[in-house]
């Protein structure tokens, strides 16, 4: 092991620690737009920016930026630059052209194909496993979701336009689920195994279950269903999160801030799932207020985790701990403090918005930093 590290300290810095700057590049675009969109938000919202606009930019601004700085990582320069910026430009357009809706609509679905036509093709090249090819049909799928969120403002189909917004949130949470549960669940097995214990092993069943309920969820939820069809959809989901996260216990008291973060995201998911099941039944909390734990608690911490995460281990760097848990911290009063909004409306989205910001400029200066 010495030898190893000592061979590594001679290599000139350009091969001890690859350049790479795509994802760099992304996650940093990622992070500004979603500091500059909440500010907006909460702060400023011009004519034009509704509730709508927000969600939108959460799946298909933010988290779409974060899939192209994962997924873009042979693509060359000729193909990820003009990706990027029509990407900025549909994030731009609808805050300084807001007339101009029927072209930024056609800007956005454009941005948001370019990410994953780019991202799916380069993706299915490497496929190795007849189950990860469930990652092109979920990048299809938002792309899909997108489009059809625009046909409000193209004048056609009015009514599917929130629909196609909210699938496209738990899109991007099936995406989560999937990746954030294998990545931990394999780094908790080892670190049970280095300990002397016993493997975790993966619940197959369990796994290939979670996409499909978590999918019935928010179908029902977008459609409208009768409470007991929602109910038992997002319990069921949320059941089997939980399921999953309790296999996990042996190994939580070896994890560093990256694995625990990991896993209280997908905690958050959990609770959103179990909370928008209550919700059918009428409870004193808005409806609002688990998607919020899902969207900020589960998509926010699950991806400021990994794009810290993946930084290092694709740049060969130390792990940034202590920023990843002052992230994740950051993140959960975040999504606490926005879910409990009617508790204490004057200042609870405040707190929460600042705390979001925080939380992703404390990223953004990670990626930076050279």
């Amino acid at each position: 092991m010495n030898g190893r590290q000592d061979r590594q300290s001679r290599q000139p810095p350009s091969e001890a620690r690859p350049a790479g700057t795509t994802h760099r590049i992304f996650f940093a675009a990622a992070c500004l737009q979603a500091v500059l969109s909440i500010g907006v938000w909460i702060f400023a919202r011009p004519g034009g920016v509704g509730a709508d606009w927000h969600a939108h930019e959460l799946v298909f601004g933010y988290a779409a930026a974060v899939i192209a700085g994962f997924l873009f990582t042979k693509t060359e320069r000729s193909t990820w630059l003009p990706v990027l910026l029509v990407w900025a430009a549909a994030r731009l357009a609808w805050l300084f052209v807001p007339d101009a809706a029927e072209w930024n609509a056609v800007l956005t679905v454009a941005s948001t194909a370019a990410i994953g036509w780019v991202a799916g093709r380069s993706f299915l090249r490497g496929v190795k496993r007849s189950q990860n090819v469930i990652f092109p049909i979920v990048l299809a799928a938002i792309v899909t979701c997108d489009a059809a969120a625009q046909l409000q403002v193209l004048g056609m189909a009015a009514v599917v336009s929130r629909p196609a917004v909210l699938l496209g949130v738990f899109t991007v949470v099936i995406l989560i689920v999937i990746m954030g549960g294998r990545i931990a669940g394999a780094a908790f097995s080892g670190l049970v195994q280095r300990a002397g214990g016993a493997r975790i092993a993966p619940r197959l069943r369990l796994e290939q279950s979670m996409p499909v309920l978590i999918g019935a969820a928010a179908l029902s939820l977008a459609a409208d269903a009768p409470p007991l069809v929602l109910a038992g959809f997002s319990w069921l989901a949320a059941g089997a999160l939980l399921i999953r996260a309790w296999g996990w216990l042996p190994a939580l008291r070896l994890a560093g801030p990256d694995l625990l973060a990991l896993a209280a995201a997908q905690l958050f998911i959990a609770f959103g799932l179990a909370g928008i099941g209550a919700g059918a039944f009428h409870p004193p909390w808005s409806h609002v207020a688990p998607l919020h734990l899902v969207a900020i608690g589960g998509i926010g911490m699950s991806t400021t985790t990994m794009m810290l995460k993946s930084m290092a281990q694709r740049e060969r760097l130390p792990l940034p701990s202590r920023t990843i848990a002052a992230v994740a911290l950051l993140m959960g009063v975040a999504a606490i403090f926005r879910a409990g909004a009617d508790v204490l409306p004057e200042i609870a989205l405040a707190v929460a918005a600042l705390a979001w910001c925080a939380a992703m400029l404390c990223c953004l200066w990670r990626l930076l930093a050279r």
